[in-house]
């Protein structure tokens, strides 16, 4: 008695399932339109996540700008301590590539690297996901920082893209343009 309640229960779920399968075959472009609106309406949550996922596939597809300029790309922990090694100022741009404000730095940064004021000073950029062993060792954990180095000891730091920022920083540190020797005070000591 109970086998056959089963049996009957699953036959009465496959002709359930088989009937709504013909029902949708049946169903126009029009009524599936509306029924796939009726499905997301009900679910807002659901269509949030769909819509962040799709941006978030089209911005890891933008290509990272090919920007040029003077700087030295670091992209092992031994490239890093060579350059750090050499004597003389130096700036480094700690970026990583799924960051927007990075992105947007990127050009602005190498136009700054070509400057004839800033000659005298090294320009270079550290992805922190290609080389996370130097993100860890200078502390780096917000995206862009520019740090100011003098001969490979870290003296002052900018956490975030701000182009007046760095080229302040910049400006007292190489002693450009600077009335007095004293650092801007948006600028963050490194001890």
């Amino acid at each position: 008695s109970s086998s056959r309640q089963i049996v009957a229960s699953a036959s009465q779920s496959r002709s359930r399932r088989a009937s709504s399968r013909t029902r949708c075959r049946k169903m126009g472009v029009i009524e599936t339109a509306d029924y796939v609106a009726q499905y997301f309406l009900a679910n807002p949550v659901l269509i949030m996540l769909v819509f962040y996922i799709v941006y978030r596939q089209w911005q890891n597809s933008r290509p990272w700008p090919d920007v040029g300029g003077r700087i030295t790309s670091v992209h092992t922990l031994e490239e890093w301590q060579a350059l750090c090694a050499k004597k003389g100022p130096m700036i480094v741009d700690f970026y990583a590539t799924w960051c927007p404000p990075c992105k947007a730095a990127a050009p602005i940064y190498a136009r700054m690297s070509e400057e004839e004021a800033f000659a005298k000073c090294t320009f270079a950029k550290v992805n922190v996901d290609e080389v996370r062993a130097v993100a860890s060792s200078e502390n780096v954990s917000a995206m862009p920082t520019f740090g100011f180095f003098e001969d490979g000891k870290r003296s002052t730091q900018v956490v975030g893209f701000s182009e007046a920022k760095i080229r302040q920083m910049l400006n007292s540190k190489l002693k450009l343009n600077t009335v007095n020797d004293n650092p801007p005070k948006e600028l963050q000591k490194v001890d």
